[in-house]
């Protein structure tokens, strides 16, 4: 029986690597059909909402994905037919660009992007403004999350938030991921946002030319040459410092769940975040094992459970049963 409330790592997945890698690679799961909606921002652009049970009346709950993350995540495909199964609407914001489609701007996304997910918030609150908000991110995308509540604060209208794996350090994930023992996860990234990015630039002007994006070779080569120009930052280094959620914990005022673990490859040990920099309204859960997005456990077969798939549910159960609506 899998606990939600205490993760331990499979026995035959307690290496970080295995864990991180091994949902990815072999776990099979069907993408799940969607009705797909597309909206209109602010800027001239457009957002692509991926819907689960969306003419229902029940809760909505917010996914956010990883970076070159999209519906065909390994996470998402997991949590989408759990929520499901309970009854709530699922809106997959894929951010620009992810869902397949060349957005209209030049720019993308990055870890402190609040705006987009703020149009989001205020079109499904015009819709329906009692129904509770529950976001949930993953990586980058938690990133986002914990940068848009620390902006917004109690004007965020979402009610509750989970944040998974969150690089809460940026410049030290991107250090961290250009060594020699992580460079498979870089490479794996980086191939998804060249790909994008390629084939965004062979339609408009860039801040690169294609030559030059083929030969980027680190996420801080990436982050320097494309997601600084792009969003308004000088440098990499200014990115990295305006956007690192970690120094932003204590101002959170929204009830949110963190879920991290030590031996994130991404990261290195000092980036989990601790009691002594979150607000009170942070419950922390972090475990010395569990990887990337992975936290696979059973200790006593080879069968992978996939914990995030039991935490996030109940905690999400927790919220709504205690809601006033």
């Amino acid at each position: 029986m899998t606990d939600p409330n205490n993760f331990k790592a499979a026995w035959w997945l307690s290496n970080c690597h295995a864990q991180t890698i091994w949902p990815s690679k072999f776990r099979k799961l069907e993408t799940p059909a969607t009705i797909n909606e597309r909206i209109e921002l602010a800027d001239g652009d457009f957002l692509d909402l991926f819907w689960i049970n969306k003419f229902e009346s029940t809760p909505i709950v917010i996914l956010l994905h990883g970076l070159g993350g999209s519906i065909h995540s390994h996470y998402i495909k997991g949590i989408i037919p759990v929520l499901s199964a309970m009854g709530l609407r699922v809106c997959l914001v894929h951010a620009r660009s992810a869902a397949g489609v060349v957005n209209r701007l030049p720019r993308s996304y990055h870890a402190g992007e609040t705006e987009d997910i703020r149009q989001v918030v205020h079109l499904l609150k015009q819709h329906d403004s009692t129904t509770p908000l529950i976001a949930i991110g993953y990586s980058i995308g938690g990133s986002m999350l914990l940068n848009y509540l620390h902006r917004y604060g109690s004007d965020s209208l979402i009610n509750a938030a989970v944040a998974i794996s969150v690089p809460y350090d940026l410049k030290e994930s991107a250090l961290v991921l250009n060594h020699k023992s992580r460079t498979v996860y870089q490479h794996h990234i980086l191939s998804c946002l060249k790909q994008t990015a390629i084939k965004k630039f062979l339609l408009m002007q860039g801040p690169a030319t294609v030559d030059q994006i083929h030969n980027i070779r680190s996420i801080y080569e990436y982050d320097q040459l494309l997601t600084a120009p792009l969003h308004g930052f000088n440098s990499a280094d200014h990115y990295y410092q305006s956007c690192s959620a970690k120094q932003k914990l204590t101002s959170i005022q929204t009830h949110t769940l963190l879920i991290h673990a030590v031996d994130d490859p991404f990261m290195t040990e000092n980036s989990s975040p601790t009691k002594m920099n979150i607000s009170s309204e942070i419950e922390l859960n972090v475990f010395d094992r569990g990887g990337h997005v992975g936290f696979i456990s059973n200790a006593k077969s080879c069968k992978a459970n996939y914990w995030l798939e039991y935490r996030v549910p109940k905690f999400v159960s927790q919220i709504i049963n205690n809601f006033i609506w």
